[in-house]
């Protein structure tokens, strides 16, 4: 058997690294061939010094890829893959300290990276965590949702936004446009308000339009009955849990079986209140909480 070799990653692996991808990750954005080219390519181009992979002859049998950021000392690892017949057999820790000596002596003095399903792997090697992005997820099929009256909800048209608008900052604003036009047809828009006061609001999709696309191979079943959120605001955090009420009645007419919640980094004293209406963190393929760890290489 030809022994195991680590060599500089070029673009002209990435075939072999979105086949390897494929078989190596569980997430489903990590399996989608067109995202992974569109987002692993420029890095490869713009720091051609921060890859290497692992090869056995011809065949690839693992590959890390990071991206350095001078300015804060810092660099972060964009991708880390193992074929499945090589996990937990140290491969993964090779490529990791192969990456953490370059940027010791790049004087790199941080490496951090997001992973859904490998934190004990990282914990291991000395990361410890910074936070998560959470995605929340309840099952509502079985489950009586009836409308919420305290606010009353109204589904929001296009000639209901002015209002909206008009109270939100511009930022939060812009946001919440992107998000009612990316689901304008298939998902749903929920607006409370009383009087002038903009109370909550709430754009919603099906996710699985989003999240899997034409992967029907890959898809997570489940998620073709998810209706999750892509923006909600309250005026009072006491109303959070009042607009996942709104939404699980609207995703119940529509005949969904989950509803999902995402919240925006920084909001996790959300989640116990949230969490005693029955969310919990999602590990689904197409619907996850990411989790961010950094190494001090000081």
């Amino acid at each position: 058997m030809a022994a195991r070799k680590i060599q500089p990653l070029s673009y002209r692996d990435l075939p072999q690294m979105i086949r390897l991808a494929a078989q190596s990750f569980r997430e489903l954005p990590a399996r989608q061939p067109a995202q992974l080219a569109g987002y692993l390519l420029p890095i490869l181009q713009r720091h051609p010094d921060w890859g290497w992979k692992a090869v056995r002859g011809a065949r690839l049998e693992g590959y890390i890829v990071g991206q350095p950021h001078p300015a804060t000392a810092s660099v972060s690892i964009m991708h880390l893959a193992v074929s499945p017949e090589c996990q937990r057999k140290g491969l993964g820790s090779k490529l990791l300290a192969v990456l953490e000596d370059r940027a010791r002596r790049e004087e790199l003095s941080r490496v951090r990276l997001a992973t859904v399903y490998a934190a004990r792997f990282y914990e291991q090697h000395g990361y410890h965590p910074l936070g998560a992005d959470h995605k929340l997820i309840k099952e509502i099929c079985g489950h009586s949702c009836p409308p919420v009256s305290d606010p009353r909800f109204s589904l929001a048209q296009p000639d209901d936004l002015k209002h909206p608008l008009r109270a939100l900052d511009e930022d939060v604003a812009c946001r919440f446009l992107q998000a009612y036009y990316r689901w304008y047809g298939p998902g749903f828009c929920l607006l409370a308000r009383s009087g002038h006061r903009l109370k909550a609001l709430l754009v919603a999709g099906p996710r699985a339009l989003e999240e899997i696309g034409g992967l029907n191979h890959a898809a997570h079943p489940p998620a073709y009955d998810l209706f999750a959120t892509e923006f909600w605001y309250a005026a009072d955090d006491a109303l959070y849990p009042v607009l996942a009420a709104a939404l699980a009645h609207e995703a119940s007419q529509r005949g969904a079986r989950f509803i999902g919640l995402q919240l925006e980094r920084g909001r996790e004293d959300l989640l116990p209140r949230l969490e005693k209406h029955g969310f919990i963190d999602s590990d689904w393929p197409s619907w996850h909480t990411l989790y961010w760890y950094e190494k001090d290489l000081a």
